[in-house]
């Protein structure tokens, strides 16, 4: 799925409190098929309309793709490094996180540059002592 062309599932940042909601269609009971394909997201009490399935998103900044793939972990004093994958509307990057925590993100041009790219990171972490314990 592309954040360019919204589909249930998307995670769209909410406007009331700055988190990312997952869309998805409400049964409105009408007729029409505009209706039927509009896609919003809850924040508590309140709905967001965010735009028609397959529809182009107002803001693609606002919206990303679901795709997160942890690709590693590795223990490097004690703490836990973990190496992401992620697309999104405006392509791949690979997120590096220490104990949950965003450390350090890069945009990549494609899904290899970014495999290639996080693997090097795992090799800096391996190099300084880390031990990989990511998970079969």
């Amino acid at each position: 799925m592309s954040a360019e062309r919204l589909a249930i599932g998307d995670r769209v940042r909410c406007p009331k409190c700055g988190r990312w909601h997952p869309a998805d269609l409400e049964s409105s009971g009408s007729a029409t098929d505009y209706a039927e394909r509009m896609l919003y997201i809850r924040c508590g009490q309140s709905l967001f309309y965010v735009g028609q399935v397959g529809g182009t998103a107002r803001d693609p900044n606002s919206v990303k793709s679901p795709l997160e793939l942890e690709l590693s972990r590795v223990r490097s004093h004690d703490r836990i490094m973990s190496c992401e994958l992620r697309c999104d509307a405006h392509g791949w990057e690979v997120l590096l996180r220490s104990d949950g925590e965003p450390l350090f993100s890069r945009r990549c041009e494609s899904e290899d540059h970014a495999r290639y790219c996080a693997d090097g990171m795992k090799q800096d972490e391996l190099k300084g002592g880390g031990i990989d314990v990511t998970r079969a």
